[in-house]
């Protein structure tokens, strides 16, 4: 009987399991239930500006949510109430929509998670993202080219990472269209080309390209990184794949897991604009002991009706 239950125990652990949700996809706008949301218009770097409700639109057919629209000054930040580990494996996927023939250019979309126990006192609840090149993301590095104010979204000590789409060419080494791997809490984008995407005026890019359908993913065993895009409709055409090993080899320490971590989505504009949204978005942790066994705090969300 015991070597029964054993081997009954060994083929759950072993049998692929995997729960998720889909989020903004459709006409409901209502997160409340499952994120926390902020969202604002008219504020600046060092002052919140004003709450706006979100709300959803359609283009090319498909609908989603509208995260900024094309004017200036605007920020949104969604953060997942349910915790889970970056220590684990765990993957993204969705489709994003940055950039149409109404708007200036600026700043950008950008995906994060955050250590939980750098916050402090600070409840999960109440964080929110910075304006412009922060792109809805909180971050812990005082505005030094702003005499050192601390901006809205700045919280000393908090740490965690963002994989970020901007489209702002503010310095010979930022382009159109690029994305960076950035570390939160001193808002350092890693200085390697092993994790830099830079396209210029890529037309098969995701700016003003319509609804783009991207992946990201952590493979924990290897502790490896994957992001795939131009999606042709089957399948994913272009990858980047960079390790833990190689992050921290090109800039020593930069990459530390999390046991505890918060996943969120930003998205921003400043002195100039774009509209940004997101549709059709899934986060996957992969299946583990303690997820299956009921341990932990993995976010295992139901799959919506």
């Amino acid at each position: 009987m015991r070597t029964a239950r054993m081997c009954a125990l060994v083929a759950a652990v072993m049998t692929p399991v995997v729960a998720q949700a889909t989020y903004f996809s459709g006409a409901s706008n209502d997160l409340s239930a499952d994120w926390y949301v902020h969202s604002y218009t008219g504020g600046t770097h060092t002052t919140p500006g004003t709450p706006q409700a979100l709300s959803t639109f359609t283009a090319s057919g498909n609908t989603g949510l509208r995260l900024t629209s094309a004017s200036n000054y605007q920020r949104t930040t969604l953060i997942a109430k349910q915790e889970f580990t970056s220590q684990q494996s765990f993957k993204f996927e969705c489709e994003v929509y940055i950039g149409d023939s109404t708007n200036s250019g600026a700043d950008g979309l950008t995906f994060f998670w955050i250590d939980k126990a750098s916050l402090g006192t600070t409840a999960i609840s109440d964080l929110d993202g910075g304006i412009g090149e922060w792109m809805g993301a909180p971050h812990g590095k005082l505005a030094t080219d702003r005499s050192g104010d601390a901006t809205v979204g700045y919280y000393s000590g908090i740490k965690g990472y963002s994989f970020e789409f901007d489209h702002y060419q503010n310095n010979t080494n930022e382009f159109q269209e690029y994305n960076h791997f950035v570390r939160l809490g001193d808002w350092v984008h890693h200085p390697s080309t092993v994790t830099n995407v830079n396209s210029g005026s890529d037309p098969d890019f995701y700016y003003n390209n319509g609804w783009e359908r991207v992946s990201f993913s952590y493979d924990a065993v290897n502790e490896r990184f994957t992001y795939e895009y131009k999606f042709n409709g089957t399948a994913y055409t272009a990858s980047q794949t960079y390790t833990i090993a190689q992050l921290n080899e090109a800039s020593p320490g930069f990459y530390e897991k999390f046991d505890n971590a918060y996943f969120g989505i930003g998205a921003a504009t400043g002195g100039a604009n774009a509209v940004h949204g997101i549709r059709e978005f899934t986060l996957i942790p992969e299946p583990s002991m303690l997820a299956i066994l009921g341990a932990g705090t993995l976010f295992l969300a139901r799959r919506r009706r």
